[in-house]
């Protein structure tokens, strides 16, 4: 599972899930990709993880909500 942090030229550049960055070419991406979209490889090729985008979202929500002021 990768999350894209930046695109820098003909880059992305990404994080996996222990932490570590990668740069992917920009076109093995799916169209449409941008920054903190989540990806998968499979078979081959990289596809959107519209579930894990959604999990994450979810979280930074409910981080949002138990932050002390």
């Amino acid at each position: 599972m990768l999350t894209i942090d930046r695109f820098e030229g003909p880059f992305a550049l990404c994080e996996t899930e222990d932490g570590t960055m990668v740069s992917v070419p920009k076109n093995m991406l799916p169209a449409g990709c941008c920054e903190g979209d989540a990806l998968r490889l499979e078979d081959g090729s990289y596809v959107k993880d519209n579930q894990q985008q959604r999990r994450r979202k979810m979280q930074e929500k409910m981080q949002g909500l138990f932050k002390r002021k």
